[in-house]
């Protein structure tokens, strides 16, 4: 269930990945969360469609996945009449890789990287996305990559507003705990984004 919003209405993103946890073609995964009013708008969990070379490649191409994703929402509110004022944050927990998107000199590390994955740095250029870091444990994005202990899980799942709670449903009780499913998550982030902008 999602919890109030409270009064962050800044869409703000997360970025992660892991590293090679394809144990057959050893390709890492990408996360990201976006939020706004802070409860999740959108979401991605999906297997790289390329081999990394290091932790910092993993998170660089996973930075440029979310940063597509950003550019679609801030066209989305803008249709809506809610163009964002200032530049998305997008918070990544990797210093390497923040380093790789400001810094156009690091040739040797990028030259081998897919053009269409250095588009992150172009939406930097421009002032639509601000990269920022932040700690592992405060990296929502982090429950879309990998397991979690049950602590850790349960602390992201409050930092995206998805808590514990019973809901009635036509006579029916549904029960939406800490473990709820990704699917649930999809089916009603349409719901989530049109509250936050319109609330009752």
């Amino acid at each position: 269930m999602y919890k109030s919003g409270g009064s962050n209405s800044k869409l703000q993103g997360f970025s992660d990945s892991d590293f090679a946890s394809d144990t057959e073609m050893r390709r890492s995964t990408t996360g990201y969360a976006f939020c706004l009013s802070n409860g999740i708008v959108t979401w991605s969990s999906q297997r790289q469609k390329l081999v990394t070379l290091s932790t910092t490649e993993a998170e660089y191409v996973a930075a440029a996945a979310a940063a597509k994703e950003a550019i679609w929402l801030r066209k989305l509110l803008n249709d809506l009449g809610c163009l964002p004022t200032t530049s998305t944050v997008l918070r990544v927990n990797n210093q390497s890789a923040i380093r790789l998107i400001k810094n156009a000199e690091f040739h040797k590390r990028t030259k081998h990287i897919d053009i269409k994955h250095h588009y992150v740095r172009e939406t930097v250029e421009s002032g639509e996305i601000s990269v920022e870091y932040v700690p592992t444990y405060q990296q929502l994005a982090d429950i879309f990559t990998k397991t979690l202990p049950k602590t850790q899980f349960q602390h992201l799942c409050n930092g995206l507003g998805i808590g514990s709670s019973t809901h009635s449903n036509g006579g029916s009780v549904e029960k939406y705990s800490y473990r709820a499913s990704h699917s649930f998550v999809l089916r009603t982030g349409a719901h989530c984004l049109r509250s936050q902008l319109f609330p009752v």
